[in-house]
């Protein structure tokens, strides 16, 4: 159902992965600032992410711990009436040009399987 609908929408199952994590970071910030959407706007919202780049390296590295560091700035602008789906899109777009500039290499396989 989710690739149905992420396919529905034009947006990878990655973007709307981003979308639904700035959401839950909005909704941590909002409980810890008193439970109501702030009047100004949220502040800019920072997350990290984690991901298993050991399959898509090749050789296949086997079991191991790694540390490969790779930084693209994904903004989400969350307001009060902003939607899941409008953000993943916004996400996605983000992240095409992120793809296009080759900014991140080790997805560039799993990006182009997908699509």
């Amino acid at each position: 159902k989710m690739k149905a609908l992420c396919k529905e929408h034009e947006i990878t199952v990655g973007s709307y992965s981003f979308a639904v994590l700035f959401f839950a970071v909005a909704a941590v910030h909002i409980r810890r600032n008193g439970g109501k959407f702030p009047e100004q706007g949220l502040p800019t919202l920072y997350t990290d992410i984690v991901a298993d780049l050991r399959t898509r390296l090749q050789p296949d590295p086997g079991e191991c711990f790694m540390l490969c560091i790779s930084i693209a700035s994904i903004e989400a602008k969350i307001e009060q009436n902003s939607s899941l789906l409008d953000v993943a899109n916004n996400i996605s777009q983000q992240l095409k040009s992120c793809y296009a500039e080759q900014r991140l290499p080790l997805f560039q396989g799993a990006y182009h399987e997908e699509n």
